[in-house]
């Protein structure tokens, strides 16, 4: 999905029909139309915005192409393991990521901090909450 986007706002600098045509041949199978779609859509633009989304089209590995135009972009995610996302999950400020995480880790039978970051359902807690209480009462009761 987020390819499609940005194919769609680079492709903005063209035309309608153009732009159509672009993204029918990125969608197709013939390589050589994808060729000639991708350097056009990514002719005059900026440099930053074509490596990325030059990565973001190749063909391959989903993480790889991620990696590269993560390295067009000069950004670098900091080399987290398992527990350290899970860990960041339970930190993070939406309830439903909190309550997704912890429901991971009651299934995987992981301890985790889920009293304290889901606590015990209320009259006025959210739709999430009970649910969640009630889906896997073990960790969150």
């Amino acid at each position: 999905m987020p390819r499609i986007r940005a194919v769609r706002l680079v492709a903005l600098r063209h035309s309608a029909d153009v732009s159509h045509n672009i993204r029918q041949a990125l969608a197709g199978h013939d390589q050589r139309l994808r060729a000639d779609s991708i350097e056009l859509l990514l002719h005059g633009a900026p440099r930053e915005i074509a490596a990325t989304l030059s990565a973001l089209l190749e063909r391959g590995s989903g993480e790889l192409r991620l990696l590269r135009a993560a390295g067009a972009l000069h950004w670098h995610e900091p080399a987290l393991g398992y527990e350290q996302r899970l860990s960041a999950m339970f930190a993070d400020d939406s309830e439903a990521v909190r309550a997704i995480a912890a429901y991971h880790a009651a299934e995987l039978g992981l301890d985790s901090p889920v009293s304290v970051i889901m606590p015990a359902p209320t009259a006025s807690s959210s739709l999430l909450s009970r649910e969640f209480a009630h889906a896997c009462p073990r960790v969150a009761g």
